[in-house]
């Protein structure tokens, strides 16, 4: 089975994702190959970005909004600057390319998954299927025809609790005791789909959000890779669910001091220590 991966450029998560998977038995032994890894910007200096940005101030407050992009400028910078903190032999984290170059895995990034410099390299490489590792844009109809078999995508969360955007936080503001990782087929709707795999993992009362993303990630490229077999094998897929949760996206003001009300936080130094 020939796959592209799509995920985003320096997220830590995803990173993790794109590791995971490319170590999996599955992918080392040629089962699965790798025909290349498509890099897109998490925020690019355009006008849709800084309008999505304007929509998260104006709905969840300037403060959620500033936490939200210092931990992902940290996580930029922390990817980057890995690899010359720490000797290899000692890293556990690693920038996406650094991966491919290793690998030997054609990489591009790019600013817009849709674009002509995305389609085309997805056209050459010609995949049975695209893989997202937590890519944080929308792919269009245009570009998820061009696999043979179909596009299918991690989601951090049981779909039964939460489809949609910030899942950690969700998670945590409704005190879920168990959260997951889903992964499914992708159509042009957000997060809607049939459901191949699904693993479950336990919310800690003392987790933050970054807690419940790395949880995520950890399970996300294994579950990825063995969805890739099962549909390789024409395994039944379909997860049978009793029920699909509405589609959760950007808090309101209201949420967000529900969620401090809690106590509960973004990050605390003992992630910071953990990594």
């Amino acid at each position: 089975m020939k796959v592209i991966l799509l995920t985003s450029d320096y997220y830590l998560a995803g990173n993790v994702t794109v590791q995971n998977f490319l170590e999996h038995k599955s992918v080392r032994s040629g089962e699965i190959k790798v025909a290349g890894v498509i890099a897109a910007s998490t925020f690019a200096f355009d006008k849709p970005s800084w309008k999505k940005a304007r929509r998260l101030i104006r709905s969840a407050g300037l403060g959620f909004f500033l936490k939200t992009v210092a931990i992902n400028t940290w996580q930029t910078y922390f990817t980057k600057a890995a690899k010359y903190i720490w000797p290899k032999h000692k890293r556990r984290y690693f920038e996406v390319e650094e991966l491919c170059e290793e690998m030997k895995i054609p990489f591009l990034e790019v600013r817009n998954i849709n674009g002509k410099e995305s389609k085309d390299f997805i056209k050459k490489m010609s995949p049975d299927l695209l893989v997202s590792c937590l890519l944080l844009q929308i792919l269009k109809k245009s570009t998820l025809v061009l696999p043979r078999k179909g596009s299918i995508n991690f989601h951090p969360a049981l779909f039964k609790h939460h489809r949609g955007s910030f899942s950690g936080f969700w998670a945590l503001l409704k005190n879920r005791r168990v959260s997951g990782a889903t992964v499914h087929f992708m159509t042009e709707k957000i997060d809607e789909g049939e459901v191949i795999l699904q693993k479950r993992f336990f919310v800690q009362p003392s987790d933050t959000i970054f807690c419940v993303n790395k949880k995520c990630a950890q399970l996300g490229g294994d579950l990825l890779a063995k969805a890739v077999v099962k549909i390789e094998k024409r395994e039944k897929r379909r997860v049978t669910l009793r029920k699909m949760a509405r589609i959760f996206s950007i808090p309101t003001r209201k949420e967000v001091r529900r969620f401090e009300k809690k106590g509960k936080e973004f990050i605390k130094l003992k992630d910071l220590l953990s990594i």
